[in-house]
């Protein structure tokens, strides 16, 4: 297979955008276009598949008059057999044109193949001249249930523009729409709405009814019409998260209430660290006992089932850590015993992005993965996230510890659930190798190794913890028992 995981990245043209910015002006304009300058390429993001590794770009341009600006680029890396074949399936989703250059462009000797966003081989993306045609007919059903709306027959859609949030081509997009609005006297306003773009119609109205099943569960309406839906979103609920306004199943739309605020991770430095996430702890709380049953589930099988895919990832991209990874899957196999703790409705992705703060007000987001599951498992996520982001450098080790021990603290001091602490450090230690560890493969980073090997350390360490846990040990106090990072790549390649 062609570049795959074993394959260096280094030496991978795709992958190098120093070798990109060089070579890129030769295939990316059009004839009797002027050529801009390239000032930039970032990776944003990669994602390793058996067909083709495909590869999110932001390229920024500068023009002869110095502006500048940027656009996301999508590039398929395959092999030299399939290149003429990926590009001829560009070109038919290459719809729409940028304002300079090529929709898209093949590369022969990086074997790769551009596509200008918003094109997309699978999903139906807007353009923002599109996206203002489209709301000037759809927009009253797609914002209908805003809050404080107004009367939407005396306003007409004047503008439209959009924010990319968040982008993974082929199977969702998130935007930040915003909407301008004015009325016959000239009156004019500007509303928001999130819009999240799935693959097809019937994931977005999933996603669609699950969040308004959320809330009628909570608030006991045994059904919800389109006409009470607005009357669903005033009442209050024990957590707050964006209220599903509307659904499209054409263009795959669900678009979602525009919540103020920022998320935590954003705001660390604005908050304090022990009564913010003391009150985080406290919300998970609530949420785990919302009134809701979906068809999702997590078990203890599953998550061995996704580990050993994870390790089997990582030991073919680097052998060395064969060894360490089958040790550590057979010690979670071995205390994979049964817990009687009953299952709860699970975030499925709890972590600091995830969550929304505005004026102390704390907000849940992105509840696009709720499962039925252990409360361990939404808990552990959070604090594999956690490590995460100090392995990133996003966090400092201080910051994780005072976070970790006021998020327990919250929780225990909440819940009516008794959650073991082994259990936790269990789902830990798996969440931190097929969620954490794994990311060093899905995503572009040069020093994977030295970062995998401090996961790998970690989780070594946590399973050492979970061995010789003290009896005493509870929720609220294992805080101060989870291991740091161990920054010594040296000896944690050998283990």
């Amino acid at each position: 297979m062609f570049a795959d995981h074993k394959t260096e990245t280094s030496s991978l043209p795709a992958l190098n955008p120093a070798w990109l910015q060089q070579y890129l002006p030769n295939y990316l304009w059009r004839e009797h276009e002027a050529p801009q300058e390239i000032l930039a390429i970032q990776i944003l993001q990669v994602w390793w598949e058996e067909k083709r590794t495909t590869i999110l770009y932001q390229f920024r341009f500068g023009s002869h008059t110095g502006d500048e600006r940027e656009h996301l680029y999508v590039g398929y890396l395959v092999s030299a057999e399939r290149l003429a074949e990926e590009y001829k399936a560009a070109l038919k989703k290459a719809r729409t044109q940028p304002v300079a250059g090529r929709a898209a462009a093949v590369v022969a000797e990086a074997n790769l193949v551009l596509l200008a966003f918003p094109n997309d081989r699978k999903l139906h993306l807007f353009s923002e001249p599109e996206l203002q045609r489209w709301l000037k007919d759809k927009w009253r059903q797609a914002l209908r249930a805003l809050p404080k709306r107004g009367r939407l027959k005396k306003w007409k859609v004047k503008a439209a523009r959009y924010e990319v949030l968040r982008y993974v081509p082929g199977k969702r997009f998130t935007m930040r729409c915003r909407v301008l609005i004015q009325r016959k006297d000239g009156t004019a306003k500007e509303v928001s709405a999130i819009a999240k773009q799935l693959s097809d119609g019937k994931k977005a109205q999933k996603l669609f009814s699950s969040l308004v099943a959320l809330q009628a569960a909570w608030a006991s309406f045994k059904s919800v019409t389109p006409a009470r839906l607005r009357a669903l979103h005033k009442i209050p609920m024990p957590v707050r998260f964006p209220r599903p306004l509307a659904w499209d199943r054409e263009r795959a739309l669900v678009f979602l209430e525009d919540l103020p605020g920022k998320n935590l991770e954003q705001a660390l430095s604005e908050v304090d660290l022990a009564q913010t996430f003391h009150a985080v702890g406290e919300m998970l709380s609530a949420f785990h006992g919302a009134p809701r049953r979906v068809r999702k589930r997590v078990s203890r099988a599953g998550e061995i089932k996704e580990t050993r895919r994870a390790m089997r990832e990582i030991a073919e991209a680097l052998p060395a850590f064969r060894t360490r990874l089958l040790n550590l899957l057979r010690e979670l196999k071995t205390q994979a015993g049964r817990d009687e703790t009953p299952e709860v409705l699970l975030h499925g992705t709890f972590r600091l992005n995830h969550i929304f703060i505005h004026e102390g007000e704390l907000a849940l987001l992105d509840l696009d993965s709720m499962r039925l599951g252990h409360p361990a498992y939404d808990l552990a996520n959070f604090l594999s996230a956690l490590y995460y982001f100090e392995a990133q450098s996003r966090l400092t080790q201080a910051q994780r510890e005072e976070i970790t021990f006021a998020f327990l603290r919250g929780y225990a001091a909440k819940t009516a659930q008794h959650i073991a602490p082994a259990t936790l450090l269990w789902f830990l230690i798996s969440l931190l190798i097929n969620k954490q560890a794994s990311k060093y493969l899905s995503h572009h980073h040069p020093d994977r190794e030295e970062k995998l090997a401090h996961l790998l350390a970690l989780a070594e360490a946590i399973a050492a913890l979970c061995r010789n846990l003290p009896a005493e040990t509870t929720l609220a106090t294992m805080g101060a028992l989870l291991p740091p990072i161990a920054r010594n790549s040296n000896s944690s390649l050998e283990g």
